[in-house]
């Protein structure tokens, strides 16, 4: 047999029952207390592998007549059960492929944590300058559900016009999701933090393997293309293969990956992929895999920071319709919407406030006998609601708004969204402020989901 085939189990059952097909001895134990005896010795067997879990095949799966079955019977207890283990050991010998060596391991793993980098580099188009675009983090998992992922993303200018070398942080967060509880989306540049929906599914992955190449190869979607050979990763023997994978979460083709697993435990030490065009050169690499290990039950702790500012989006449907009130007020008042482009400026309530009180007659220093009136009484409350709208903005990920682009008679546009934190959809207003939450797969028709690239 060759080593990377396993026995035809079809074939090898009608073996068994050939094998007695012409036995002719006298019935000793009832066909049924065999069975029951025949199943009690493959538990023992099955429990002696608890890695390969098997389920039992007893004579009447393998087709075996009554008849045939008290034959079975009056061979003895210790027969049987040789037979039935003899089965168990050819079929559990096989040689299991490297992808379905490290599935089975990956399905069993506890948790783990690994070390995330990246770098992007190109020429930008504006300055033609050569920038490098460089991502490090470090992501934790707990079983059942307990998920960390802490992302730095930096900015490197390689050749400014001064000849100085410039460095800027673009994005610095944490992701906190407890087992089966909301979390938190912590950025620690803006000192702002969003409250998440327990974690289901994401963009990356499933609850047990947020990162959709773990995924994937846990649900045996990788098929191993080319083999590398052996080489030493983080002191261990390792085997190295180009893995090709598909069934993403979001439909996008995954590069094939290059993995390195360990050889005593057929779990991956490291994998990634390179990208180079005639637009950039890019490098992911995931290293550093700590598989089983404990865990500080601190890592998972969603308590938001007291310096950080709450930008969650509202609930309900009151707080949106009081939103779109209040731009349909200042554009009742200005004839448009507020000038803003969310990506590049600051949603500045204050002095969106000044052009209503403005454009409504208020003018020159605060008068306390405007509060007697109802149309500055409307203004004030419009603020309130477009307070909230400054609020959530703040949440540049999660939240756009595009007045300088978007006016009352785009009834297709986007004017405002937000991710909904208590659902996976989005909460978008169009021009017109029709407003409704949509799904994230509609978001992408409008280019919500590359919003910052747009």
């Amino acid at each position: 047999m060759s080593a990377d085939k396993s026995p035809d189990l079809d074939t090898f059952a009608q073996h068994i029952v050939d094998a007695f097909a012409d036995v002719r001895v006298p019935a000793a134990p009832s066909a049924e207390e065999t069975l029951d005896r025949v199943i009690h010795a493959s538990k023992i067997a099955d429990e002696g592998m608890p890695h390969r879990r098997f389920t039992p095949i007893t004579p009447r799966q393998v087709g075996l007549s009554r008849h045939q079955r008290v034959a079975l019977g009056g061979i003895g207890l210790s027969s049987a059960a040789a037979i039935l283990i003899l089965f168990l050991t050819v079929n559990s010998g096989r040689n299991l492929s490297a992808m379905e060596r490290m599935t089975r391991e990956l399905r069993a793993v506890q948790s783990y944590c690994y070390r995330i980098s990246s770098t992007a580099e190109f020429v930008d188009e504006k300055t033609k300058h050569p920038v490098a675009i460089l991502e490090s983090g470090r992501i934790y998992w707990q079983a059942p559900s307990a998920f960390r992922d802490e992302r730095t993303i930096v900015r490197v200018d390689k050749a400014p016009a001064d000849g100085v070398r410039t460095e800027e942080v673009l994005e610095d967060f944490v992701d906190v999701s407890p087992a089966e509880k909301p979390g938190i989306l912590l950025d620690r540049k803006r000192k702002t933090f969003v409250h998440t929906p327990e974690l289901r599914l994401s963009a990356t992955g499933s609850v047990t393997y947020p990162m959709d190449v773990l995924r994937l190869i846990r649900e045996k979607s990788g098929t191993v293309t080319r083999d590398l050979g052996s080489k030493t990763v983080q002191g261990r023997a390792a085997r190295g293969y180009i893995i090709a994978l598909d069934g993403a979460r979001d439909g996008a083709p995954i590069e094939p990956q290059e993995v390195w697993v360990d050889a005593e435990t057929d779990l991956p030490l490291e994998f990634g992929h390179e990208t180079r065009n005639e637009e950039m050169t890019s490098v992911v690499r995931f290293t550093d895999f700590r598989w089983n290990v404990d865990l500080d039950p601190r890592l998972f702790d969603a308590t938001p920071p007291a310096d950080c500012t709450d930008v969650t989006p509202p609930t309900g449907e009151d707080a949106p319709r009081q939103i779109a009130d209040a731009l349909k007020l200042y554009a009742t008042l200005c004839n448009r919407y507020p000038q803003v482009d969310s990506r590049v400026e600051t949603f500045d309530v204050a002095a969106i406030r000044d052009e209503m009180l403005r454009a409504a007659g208020f003018t020159g220093p605060a008068n306390p006998a405007w509060k007697q009136q109802q149309k500055y009484r409307e203004i004030e409350d419009a603020n309130i609601a477009l307070k909230e709208v400054s609020r959530v903005l703040r949440n540049r990920y999660h939240a756009g708004y595009d007045g300088l682009h978007v006016g009352k008679a785009n009834s297709e546009k986007v004017l405002l969204w937000w991710r909904q934190a208590e659902t996976d959809g989005l909460r978008v207003f169009f021009g017109d402020l029709r407003t409704q939450v949509i799904s994230n797969a509609e978001g992408k028709k409008y280019g919500l989901d590359n919003w910052l690239e747009r």
